[in-house]
């Protein structure tokens, strides 16, 4: 990982300005990297970063269910497309599917673990699409609230608190999406 760690500084400047635009679910959603400092924060309040490349990237209706579940990934498509006609980002809610035509370089934040989605196919011969996903695992948060330590190695009444806490979380999580009858 060291030999690569100029090329990842260097993409890191590069794309400052996406970052920028995440961090704003800073004000909502926890960040790990307050609690532990030691953390390297390179992609704002994300963790993690996977870049998708191709001629065509697509995605089969799924849910990253590995994600923090009450915070947001962010997808971010490049590439050459007619957007209005190809690589439709599409969320699935309830009975709907809602179908997102994303121009390059536009962000698109939700929340991936709970919600399945996907794109659809490029329709035009000469086009490409990649994407850049930023997100955070809930195991990265679950190790942080346990002071660095695994669930494994939890008393069984620091278990039973931790279940309670979780529970707790989640309900204040869930109560800051909004809601709308479907």
């Amino acid at each position: 990982m060291e030999e690569n760690m100029d090329a990842v500084l260097t993409f890191a400047d590069e794309i400052a300005p996406v970052v920028s635009l995440v961090n704003m679910t800073q004000s909502t959603f926890p960040n790990p990297h307050v609690e532990r400092p030691s953390l390297h924060q390179l992609w704002g309040v994300f963790a993690s970063i996977a870049i998708n490349f191709g001629s065509s990237v697509i995605t089969l209706p799924h849910k990253d269910p590995d994600n923090y579940a009450y915070g947001y990934c962010v997808v971010v498509a490049f590439g050459t497309f007619d957007f209005t006609k190809s690589a439709h980002l599409i969320i699935e809610v309830g009975d709907e599917n809602l179908i997102f035509e994303l121009p390059p370089g536009i962000p698109i934040f939700f929340p991936s673990a709970l919600l399945i989605h996907w794109n659809s196919r490029i329709v035009g011969p000469h086009e490409y699409r990649g994407s850049v996903v930023f997100w955070t695992s809930g195991k990265l948060f679950r190790w942080v609230d346990l002071g660095g330590r695994l669930v494994k190695s939890l008393t069984e009444e620091e278990k039973q608190q931790r279940r309670k806490r979780t529970a707790d979380v989640a309900q204040h999580a869930m109560s800051l999406y909004p809601r709308r009858p479907l």
